[in-house]
Formats: structure tokens, sequence, C-alpha cells
């Protein structure tokens, strides 16, 4: 494996990886990437007045309501101060977007009931909690699943 590193007055670090084929070692060096890049995303989450700061691993999934972006974990649920187009930027390629209100932690995604006439219900391991994927955006949500690494 051939590695440069090009220092260039840019606003963002950006990483780039030329391979022949998707091997499983490139699959972990993309993963250990997102991870490090995850460990410099920061973001507050809030409860009334008070400010959490946790690991964004923890989130099960971001959903708007009442035009507040919401971050559900297990047991609770926080507000943050961002857009969802902000997280989708912001977050790694864990979170995906699943319907026009919401992203989810494929990590945490448990099953999915597919509804063919509707959304389809999506489950979380120890959560009571479910979100709904919109039929446009199933196929490539089932997709991400059965390529993720367990």
């Amino acid at each position: 494996m051939k590695i440069m590193i090009d220092i260039v007055d840019v606003d963002e670090t950006e990483v780039v990886i030329r391979t022949k084929s998707l091997t499983p070692e490139i699959l972990e060096l993309q993963k250990a990437l997102e991870s490090s890049s995850d460990r410099n995303c920061s973001i507050t989450f809030y409860k009334g007045e008070v400010e959490y700061y946790f690991d964004i691993g923890k989130v099960l999934f971001f959903e708007t309501c009442n035009k507040v972006v919401c971050a559900h974990t297990k047991d609770d649920v926080f507000d943050t101060h961002y857009k969802l187009y902000e997280l989708e930027a912001m977050l790694s390629s864990n979170f995906v977007r699943i319907s026009k209100s919401s992203i989810v932690n494929i990590d945490k995604v448990f099953s999915i009931t597919k509804n063919i006439t509707a959304s389809s219900c999506v489950e979380f391991s120890e959560s009571y909690k479910k979100v709904f994927v919109s039929r446009a955006y199933y196929k490539d949500l089932v997709e991400l699943l059965k390529n993720r690494k367990r």
C-alpha cells in the first residue's frame, strides 16, 4: 500500500482512497477513518436547561418533532440545535437518512417490518423505540444493513 500526504490550503480535510477493488481491508480502513471522524464530531444535546455530552454512537435515530430535531437514545430523547441536513453532512456513514424527517444509526437497527403499501417499521435492539422508513429509502437501507460488518 502506498500512502501519500499532500498539504494544501483547504477548508476541510479530505481523505481519498484509490483502489483496484473494494477489499475487506479497505472497508476496515474506511470504518476506522469514519469512527475517528465521529470522535471529532461533537454534538451537544439538550433537555430543558441541561446540556448533555455523550458518544454519538449511543443515538438510535434523529427525527424532527415540532420543528426541533430530537436525538433518541435507548431510554431518552434529547433536543439538538441542528437541522437534519446539517447532521447528515456531519455524521459518519453509519447514520443514514430513512425518511424526510429521520436519520437512523444502522449499527443499532435490529429489525424492519416491511409494509408494501406504506412506511416500514424499524426497530432497535435493547429498546422499545420505533421509527418508520419511507418506501423511497427502504431499498437503500436494507442494502446498507446487508453490507454492514457485525
